[in-house]
C-alpha cells in the first residue's frame, strides 16, 4: 500500500511526493493519504488496508435460563485481517497487548490465512498499464490490497502470481454501484463489454509475448 499512494502521490500532487514519503516512514498514514490528495471520505474507507484490523462480529456469555447469575466466562469472536508480512505470532502479540493479560486469545477452528502479496513488478502489470493507457490515456495502475479472501493463498504458494483486475469505466454523475456482498449487489451494464475488451487484449498481447 506503500507503493500505492506514493503512486497516487506522484499522480496527484507530485509537489508533495517527498513529504508522502516522510510521513509515511513516521508512521503518520492518515495524514499522509490526506496529503496524497485523498477525499476525508475515501481515507476512512481505505485506512484499514494500512493496518492490521480485527473486528468483533460476535459476543457469547452467560445462560438466558438464568439471568440472574453473573457469567463467570465470557467469549468474543474476531474476525482478522492482517498484512502481508505478518506473523500469526506477531499479530496475536498485538492483540494480547491491547485486550491484556486475562484474556486468552486462540485461532478459532483452526481459520487463520496468512496476509499475502503478487510481484508489483510482474510483465503482465506492464501490459495492463498499456492496455489502459491507450483506453484512457495518462491513467496509471495502481497496486492495491484486496480485504477480502481469495484462492490467490494458494496459487502464490505454488508460484503463481495472482492479480485482481476488473477493468471499468468512471461511472457517469448520478449512477451508483454496490459492490461484493452488498444489498442489490449490481455493476454499470455497459462496463461489461468494456471489460470483456480490456480483458482479452491484456491475455491476448501477454500470451503472445511471452
Amino acid at each position: 500500500m506503500r507503493l500505492a499512494l506514493l503512486r497516487i502521490a506522484s499522480a496527484c500532487v507530485p509537489e508533495k511526493l517527498e513529504r508522502v514519503k516522510e510521513l509515511l516512514d513516521a508512521g503518520q498514514v492518515e495524514e499522509a493519504m490526506t496529503t496524497a490528495g485523498l477525499e476525508e471520505e475515501d481515507v476512512a474507507r481505505y485506512r484499514p488496508l494500512f493496518y492490521d484490523t480485527a473486528a468483533i462480529t460476535g459476543l457469547r456469555a452467560g445462560n438466558p435460563e438464568n439471568i440472574n447469575v453473573i457469567p463467570p466466562l465470557a467469549t468474543a469472536y474476531a474476525d482478522g485481517r492482517i498484512l502481508p508480512g505478518q506473523t500469526k505470532e506477531g499479530f496475536f502479540q498485538a492483540l494480547q497487548q491491547r485486550v491484556g493479560d486475562e484474556v486468552e486469545i486462540q485461532v478459532y477452528k483452526n481459520q487463520y490465512s496468512a496476509g499475502v502479496e503478487a510481484n508489483t513488478e510482474h510483465p503482465i502489470l506492464e501490459t495492463i498499464q498499456e492496455v489502459i493507457g491507450e483506453h484512457y490515456p495518462g491513467a496509471q495502475v495502481i497496486p492495491w490490497l484486496c480485504i477480502g479472501a481469495t484462492d490467490a493463498k494458494y496459487l502464490l504458494q505454488l508460484g503463481t502470481p495472482v492479480y485482481g483486475f476488473i477493468p471499468a469505466k468512471p461511472l457517469p454523475e448520478g449512477i451508483e454501484e454496490l459492490g461484493a456482498h452488498a444489498n442489490d449487489e449490481r455493476i454499470w451494464i455497459e462496463n461489461v463489454p468494456f471489460a470483456l475488451e480490456v480483458l482479452y487484449e491484456v491475455a491476448y498481447r501477454f500470451c503472445t509475448r511471452v
